[in-house]
């Protein structure tokens, strides 16, 4: 018994800790938005909006008010083909910069984005 606890003891402690590591959730404003779009490319919807804060304000083309309205536009986007290509990210406190390349319908357009991220949640969207 103590050879097997010896053995098998080091793999199930590792094996414990890689799942409470997959789990931790991503508050990085960074990676938050990465994450977003991420799932947003991947066609995964409710991924996406788990980033999305319920009272968020995005402004895109026109000012879409809450994580229902959100969706709205997000899921009229996927059915026509939204891609989404992420640059020169950059973090300073809460927000988060950077440019996008995004595919939509078979036209494609360049842009510079701003979003506010807190606690994990994106509360706002906004062109620079």
């Amino acid at each position: 018994m103590k050879r097997f606890t010896l053995v098998f003891m080091p793999m199930l402690v590792t094996l414990v800790a890689s799942a409470c590591a997959l789990t931790q959730p991503i508050t990085e404003p960074v990676l938050v938005i990465e994450a977003f779009y991420e799932a947003l490319n991947d066609g995964d919807l409710d991924t996406a909006m788990s980033f999305v804060a319920d009272d968020a304000r995005f402004i895109l083309g026109t000012l879409h008010t809450g994580k229902a309205k959100i969706r709205d536009f997000y899921a009229e986007g996927l059915r026509v083909n939204l891609h989404s290509e992420l640059s020169d990210l950059r973090a300073d406190g809460d927000r988060v910069s950077w440019t996008g390349k995004v595919t939509l319908g078979g036209g494609t357009f360049e842009d510079s984005y701003e979003a506010v991220v807190q606690k994990g949640m994106i509360l706002s969207l906004t062109p620079r």
